[in-house]
């Protein structure tokens, strides 16, 4: 049986996907925006590492969601922080660099490097519940750079 039919999205529900990616979307402008304030608030750091931990435990749990319902609300929420920790994550590191340097920093991109390392996971975990559990437990480690 397929994820499709797992959720029930097969004929009439075909829809259902693009959906789900659109929430997620709602879900990034919006945490930006509320990530943004909230970090000039309580500070970058604080806010970038608990948004994480809550991030990886929510990434985690998408593996386990019996309906795509709830699929989707994970994902809004997800889409959220996802924004959030992007934005803080930016800014956070160019706060220490000198102004002159801050451009060609702010180009480099590491996010790349993640992007062809997740298309690598893609490649060998097929299963997409297996392959949520296997992101979310390896960006866990990220947490241990607080200290």
């Amino acid at each position: 049986m397929n994820n499709g039919e797992k959720f029930g999205l097969i004929c009439d529900k075909n829809y259902v996907a693009d959906l789900i990616m659109t929430i997620q979307m709602a879900g990034v402008v919006i945490g930006a925006a509320v990530t943004g304030q909230l970090a000039d608030t309580f500070g970058r750091k604080p806010v970038l590492y608990l948004e994480h931990l809550i991030l990886v435990i929510l990434w985690f749990s998408c593996a386990f969601v019996g309906s795509w319902q709830a699929y989707a609300a994970l994902r809004f929420i997800i889409g959220g922080l996802t924004g959030g920790v992007i934005l803080v994550s930016f800014v956070l590191p160019l706060e220490f660099i000198t102004p002159k340097w801050r451009t060609f920093c702010g180009c480099i991109g590491f996010w790349a490097i993640g992007m062809a390392l997740l298309a690598l996971w893609g490649y060998f975990v097929r299963d997409w519940r297996n392959l949520m559990i296997g992101t979310s437990t390896t960006s866990a480690l990220i947490l241990i750079t607080f200290w």
